[in-house]
């Protein structure tokens, strides 16, 4: 019967750890050790089942914690319904019993010295007598199983749900055992003597998971029923996934850029980004403070100081997944020359903007004028007016060229003349 059965003392009632000590002062005549001081440790291996059998476990230790020698020592148990005693020479000492009350239970045990009745220690412990079985859900997801502070897992995963009943004496051993499952009350399903399911979550929602137990204990007569009930909720999440960063890749030192961060997959998820000078984005790993975000998309910004190659490298996660991506961008070293160059063309494009409105100017001028001309009068004042445009216009080019000279002597690369309009 494939029921899953902990050994170990997993859920223990009441487990009294309060220590009783006896001092001998004077030596104890007769066989066995001589004992100053002595300590009870006694455990159990509750809760039980009504009709099972709950064993306590007694070690006689010294103020260490290590067991006293071989002795004659007498262990008196007493559960005030079945009064016991053992006589032995071992350190420790055990008591089972099979209990019909469903109630919480008391059991005491005194040791003594066989030979003269000395008393060295006692101690108590409680446990539970319940009606209903007792235990848990389990959940397990790949190489991963719950976690004990939050039940969080992927969907489209196959998730196995294991029913976990807790009998430690065995009682259930040879029970036929039905378990009926019912997953947020669209699904359900019975299974004979299998504590286990897969099933697989397509929704990114929680879910509340339940198995009803019942178990039919065979007897000398007849079968007795027990029964049990267990329920946990679980949250599915989808993972992260399509991280795509977006920008500009190929910049200049000294800029400034934006870059925009886009995913999907379940919220809240966890944001970390780091720029890694002059790497290739080999084995660039992110060392910072992720931060979260409750949307799908972020901006990060970054100021370049230095040339080369970077590599930008985001990483999203969230409780289910975590998803890294990386890219690389190019800064581009501006030399200086190159800012001369580009501060001389912004004062010539600004001197030929200024050049060009006054040449527009002075045309509307040249028509307005010509309106008012007699037939009789030669325009003198026009064929000054051109002159002086055409002495403006010599001057403008002449300083361009002189300026145009100069770059070009004091930077890396010559700037050739190229008129702006033909003259």
């Amino acid at each position: 019967m494939n029921i899953v059965i902990y050994c170990a003392v997993v859920f223990v009632s009441g487990l009294s750890l309060a220590l009783s000590t006896a001092e001998v002062k004077d030596n104890v005549e007769g066989p066995g050790p001589v004992i100053e001081h002595a300590t009870i440790i006694l455990t159990n291996n509750g809760p039980g089942l009504v009709g099972s059998t709950v064993t306590c476990f007694a070690r006689l230790v010294d103020d260490d914690g290590n067991d006293l020698g071989a002795g004659e020592y007498v262990y008196i148990w007493i559960d005030y319904e079945h009064p016991s005693t053992d006589a032995s020479n071992a350190t420790t000492s055990n008591y089972s019993q099979s209990y019909l009350k469903a109630e919480r239970h008391t059991v005491e045990v005194s040791v003594t010295n066989k030979q003269n009745s000395l008393f060295y220690a006692t101690n108590k412990t409680y446990f539970i007598v319940t009606e209903h079985m007792t235990g848990n859900l389990e959940f397990t997801q790949g190489n991963n199983s719950t976690n004990l502070n939050k039940n969080i897992f992927e969907t489209n995963q196959s998730l196995e749900i294991v029913a976990n009943v807790y009998d430690a004496s065995g009682y259930l051993e040879n029970a036929d055992i039905v378990y009926e499952w019912n997953i947020a009350h669209f699904y359900q399903l019975t299974t004979f003597n299998q504590p286990a399911i897969v099933y697989n979550f397509t929704m990114p929602l929680q879910y509340d998971v339940g198995v009803n137990i019942t178990a039919f204990v065979p007897g000398l007569e007849f079968y007795s029923k027990k029964i049990g009930y267990f329920t946990s909720l679980i949250d599915l999440k989808d993972k992260i996934s399509n991280v795509v960063i977006s920008g500009s890749f190929k910049v200049s030192e000294g800029e400034t850029h934006n870059y925009t961060v886009t995913w999907e997959g379940s919220l809240p998820a966890y944001l970390c980004s780091r720029l890694h000078s002059n790497s290739t984005c080999e084995g660039a790993a992110d060392e910072c403070n992720p931060i979260m975000q409750y949307n799908h998309s972020a901006t990060i910004e970054f100021h370049f100081n230095d040339s080369g190659t970077h590599c930008l490298s985001v990483n999203v996660a969230n409780d289910v997944s975590n998803f890294n991506v990386a890219t690389n961008i190019k800064v581009k070293q501006v030399l200086p020359h190159q800012k001369a160059i580009a501060i001389t063309v912004g004062i010539v494009f600004g001197v030929f903007a200024c050049f060009i409105s006054i040449l527009l100017v002075a045309q509307q001028v040249k028509k307005s004028r010509r309106r008012h001309v007699e037939v009789a009068n030669f325009d003198f004042q026009e064929e000054n007016h051109n002159k002086t445009f055409k002495k403006f216009a010599k001057n403008v080019k002449n300083t361009y060229k002189l300026v145009s000279k100069k770059v070009a002597k004091d930077g890396k690369e010559k700037a050739e003349y190229k008129p702006l309009i033909s003259m």
